[in-house]
């Protein structure tokens, strides 16, 4: 939903859904239309309850640093399914077979236990990570009370009022280990 009038309002439609605003975690419940006000530097931004939406860190351009940590964004409840497609990133060794493949999945039980299973990748590519840490930014609207990695205790996730947004670190591990957060 660009901003294109200068006073900054904005007509937005959501379709069938629950919706959560990609800034500031607000949650909305679809089909629905409204107006809203927005900066001219700003867009607005959705995302569909489910998405899961992998991010590396901040850096001057893409690739200057291996994709040794990831940010994997989970917007609400709903399950989702998402396969991380991974190359070099600058030859085309991608057309002979050279690139890795991760899928990750979230569900969530009917006790309201969720969990996000990251799958061993599978493939390879030239200066693919033997390691990678993950940072899960979990888009509620209730902060988790505790988080397990395989089964194990971590620290209680952080929780960022203001974004409605609660943030669990995990250490650095093979990425062909199977790898398995669970929260509640």
């Amino acid at each position: 939903a660009p901003v294109v009038d200068p006073s900054g309002m904005v007509d937005i439609y959501l379709p069938a859904g629950e919706w959560i605003d990609f800034f500031n975690g607000k949650h909305y419940s679809g089909p629905m239309s409204f107006k809203s006000h927005y900066a001219l530097d700003e867009t607005p931004v959705f995302a569909r309850a489910g998405a899961l939406v992998p991010e590396q860190p901040v850096s001057d351009y893409s690739d200057q640093h291996p994709l040794d940590a990831l940010l994997i964004e989970v917007y609400g409840t709903a399950p989702a399914h998402f396969e991380l497609y991974e190359d070099d990133g600058v030859s085309l060794d991608y057309e002979k077979g050279s690139y890795a493949l991760t899928e990750l999945t979230h569900a969530v039980d009917a006790d309201g236990l969720q969990r996000l299973l990251i799958a061993p990748a599978r493939g390879d590519f030239s200066g693919q990570p033997a390691q990678r840490s993950y940072e899960l930014h979990l888009h509620g609207s209730v902060p988790p009370r505790a988080a397990w990695l395989d089964g194990q205790p971590l620290e209680r996730p952080t929780w960022d009022e203001e974004h409605a947004t609660a943030v669990i670190r995990i250490p650095s591990r093979s990425i062909h280990a199977r790898t398995e957060v669970t929260w509640r």
